[in-house]
């Protein structure tokens, strides 16, 4: 069968667990979490040093699978077997064979579980399509991936709750903006602030004290020159610099930034809401935050600026990925050209 996120999660709240799983998708923390609820539902802690079999080696093969899955469990109902990244893309016709064989007969003594951690399920080959099938007939194919802006604004705010605080939409949007929306980074940033107010969580807790990514650093240069603010635009290169950030990362960045900026002003312009542009790049927009201080932003320069803008963002860019002059330089008279549009 094919599950998604909210039949898994009832497959597990029931307890009646299926001899394979195939755990897949776009959201690392997820499949994590629910590939190792399911590893501790099917063996207790108590039994795990009989029962339990993480097999996460980069070399793993068919016949060792095979082997601890056809191991009769001791002192316990079933066993489990959670295999990490198993490379089926690149296993040879040989290797998939002996997964087929496996999966056409299983026990009924043991749950296996392929979580996909950093690697894809690709179906291009005609026995990747056999896996796959015998997978979702034996078992369940779960494809777990990454939720909306709404889904984690919503995870944010039960999630300080659940650790005595309390939060806005607005700003638990905010914090998605600075951090972005993997999962396990937004709730280690999360247990942070939480941490630090003790209670109400305001924007000004939030900047004191998460790590920014790149893109929130960047929004705020980009900040500081609308105000030609050089001494705090340059702090914040400083700070991205000294992180040893990779200049072409930096200047991604400020174009992404710049071409936020573009699209906010043809689209109001042409006298529609900035909401049509999450439907015309999907999930690149997964923050209304972002749109919202794109659309502010763009207010500060006419179109013809913001091409003027991007002319220089491509030619520094250009600089930074073909010359040998000094980044910082390269960036600091950016900076200076991008202020004075």
């Amino acid at each position: 069968m094919k599950l998604n996120e909210q039949g898994l999660k009832k497959n597990i709240s029931s307890g009646d667990f299926l001899p394979v799983y195939l755990i897949m998708g776009d959201e690392n923390y997820l499949k994590q979490h629910y590939a190792n609820q399911i590893a501790k539902k099917v063996v207790p802690k108590e039994f795990e040093i009989f029962n339990m079999h993480y097999l996460n080696e980069s070399s793993v093969n068919a016949d060792e699978i095979a082997s601890c899955v056809e191991a009769l469990p001791m002192m316990c109902e079933r066993s489990c077997v959670l295999v990490q990244d198993y490379d089926f893309d690149t296993a040879k016709d040989e290797e998939k064979e002996k997964i087929i064989e496996l999966l056409s007969d299983l026990p009924s003594t043991c749950v296996l579980i392929f979580w996909m951690d950093t690697k894809g399920f690709s179906t291009k080959k005609a026995n990747s399509k056999e896996i796959l099938k015998l997978i979702e007939q034996n078992g369940a194919v779960a494809d777990i991936n990454k939720r909306t802006a709404n889904d984690l604004v919503a995870l944010i705010i039960s999630g300080a709750k659940k650790r005595g605080c309390t939060i806005s939409q607005n700003d638990a949007s905010y914090l998605i903006s600075l951090v972005g929306t993997d999962m396990s980074t937004l709730l280690n940033e999360l247990e942070k602030v939480c941490a630090f107010a003790n209670g109400d969580i305001t924007q000004e807790k939030i900047d004191a004290v998460v790590v920014k990514t790149v893109e929130a650093t960047a929004f705020k240069m980009v900040d500081a020159l609308l105000l030609r603010s050089f001494d705090n635009a340059f702090a914040l290169l400083d700070v991205l610099l000294t992180q040893k950030t990779e200049s072409v990362m930096i200047s991604g960045a400020l174009i992404s930034a710049y071409v936020d900026m573009y699209r906010a002003k043809v689209v109001q312009e042409s006298g529609n809401d900035i909401s049509v542009l999450k439907k015309a790049f999907g999930t690149q927009y997964k923050s209304d935050f972002r749109l919202r201080n794109a659309a502010q932003r763009s207010r500060k320069l006419s179109k013809e600026q913001l091409c003027k803008c991007l002319e220089h963002l491509s030619v520094a860019d250009e600089k930074l990925k073909s010359t040998n002059e000094d980044n910082r330089v390269i960036f600091e008279q950016l900076m200076v050209k991008l202020a004075r549009v």
